[in-house]
């Protein structure tokens, strides 16, 4: 009836009393219906689970505006960052030329780099990312984009991004 109380005894039983290294067994209050110490195998467990690999993914991230606007999109799908908002971000074995394959959606447009900040590493819990920020400026409207909406720069705090979005925006002093 009390969960909070009954997890919060379970952890101070495990930090104080049922330690992986040193349990001590007299003081348990389960001591009764332990099948470790039933067993004599109370410095077998816990099993720890395995550490999951680390997989480094490159990425470049396009941060395309016209003075106004951008494009962003809703991510779709599973993942760590589901639901949130983001620029075109492409996964790439290195780092790739600001004219990609993005760019060459809208020959009529004339972009500008304004920045490119390479190799930024951004960790999360299965994944290290390393991520080429490109900024590109278009003196022309920006045109739609399969599958992003174009919104004003003024209102990009309005929508939840990942946190490595949130940092670079600052540090281009859009957020």
């Amino acid at each position: 009836d009390h969960a909070a109380e009954h997890n919060q005894a379970m952890m101070e039983l495990g930090a104080v009393v049922c330690k992986p290294r040193q349990p001590d067994c007299t003081a348990c209050p389960l001591s009764g219906s332990c099948a470790a110490l039933a067993g004599n195998r109370m410095h077998e467990l816990p099993v720890k689970a395995g550490r999951q690999l680390v997989k480094t993914v490159q990425m470049t991230c396009f941060f395309v505006e016209d003075g106004v606007s951008t494009w962003i999109r809703r991510r779709e799908g599973k993942g760590i960052w589901q639901g949130l908002y983001e620029f075109p971000f492409f996964e790439t074995n290195g780092a790739v030329d600001n004219t990609s394959d993005l760019m060459n959606q809208f020959p009529s447009l004339q972009f500008e780099t304004r920045s490119v900040r390479r190799g930024v590493r951004h960790l999360l819990s299965h994944r290290e990312l390393l991520v080429d920020f490109v900024h590109l400026h278009t003196a022309q409207p920006l045109s739609v984009l399969s599958g992003y909406s174009i919104v004003p720069l003024d209102s990009l705090n309005q929508f939840a991004m990942p946190r490595l979005l949130t940092r670079y925006l600052e540090d281009e002093q859009f957020g």
